[in-house]
């Protein structure tokens, strides 16, 4: 993380450079409502949106008339979080989260020749720094007794293993790349010669996140974010 900080400074630093060459450069924080899905069939239950964040440097690079590209080097957290009560068959309560280095690169398209109303869309790649988890709260399953509660029967067992749930490195039940697909909607306006800007994204996951042959699993999430941009 420390790298990843001593990068953003640098970048910010030369920004009078980056401002020569017609590129716009900015912070963004945004705050993210998120989950990751899992293959049909797994479950009969789907995993809740948890709430955590992103914060970075933005970028923005004018292409043709009302176009731009605009790229985000970023710290992003996707939340995970199950809650399932079967009693007294079954009994789960498990949260943690992700943590990403993320890149999204977008192309914007104002439909007003002024500032204003934009929409945005492109891929996002995301590398895995690390998986935090926050809160777990064991099986319970009907017939058994309390020294063997933890010791899920099959196919269950197989499941939660897949969830990375008896990793005692959590990062190593995920691969380490995980690819997108976004979409936006947003106003940005002009304060002097600087903007600021407002936007909703929605984004899809690509890619199976989960090291597993039973699971499949696919972030997606809707992020509100505010940015400024010198």
């Amino acid at each position: 993380m420390s790298r990843i900080a001593v990068l953003a400074c640098a970048l910010l630093l030369t920004s009078a450079g980056w401002a020569r060459a017609g590129v716009r450069v900015g912070l963004e924080a945004g705050r993210n409502e998120g989950r990751a899905t899992w293959s049909a069939g797994a479950f009969d239950y789907d995993p809740e949106f948890c709430t955590s964040g992103s914060i970075g440097l933005a970028f923005e690079a004018p292409l043709r008339r009302r176009f731009s590209l605009a790229a985000e080097l970023r710290y992003l957290e996707i939340g995970d979080r199950t809650f399932i009560e079967d009693l007294p068959r079954l009994y789960l309560k498990r949260q943690w989260a992700w943590r990403y280095l993320d890149l999204p690169v977008h192309v914007r398209y104002r439909p007003l020749a002024h500032h204003g109303l934009f929409v945005s869309a492109g891929p996002e790649a995301a590398y895995l720094l690390a998986v935090h988890p926050q809160t777990f709260t064991g099986i319970v399953l009907a017939g058994t007794s309390a020294a063997t509660a933890n010791r899920p029967a099959q196919p269950t067992a197989q499941i939660y293993e897949d969830l990375g749930t008896f990793f005692s490195n959590q990062r190593d039940a995920y691969y380490p790349w995980n690819l997108a697909l976004t979409g936006g909607l947003g106003w940005e306006v002009g304060l002097g010669r600087h903007l600021g800007n407002f936007e909703v994204r929605y984004t899809h996951g690509l890619t199976d996140i989960a090291r597993a042959g039973s699971l499949v699993r696919r972030t997606e999430g809707v992020e509100t974010l505010l940015g400024f941009l010198w």
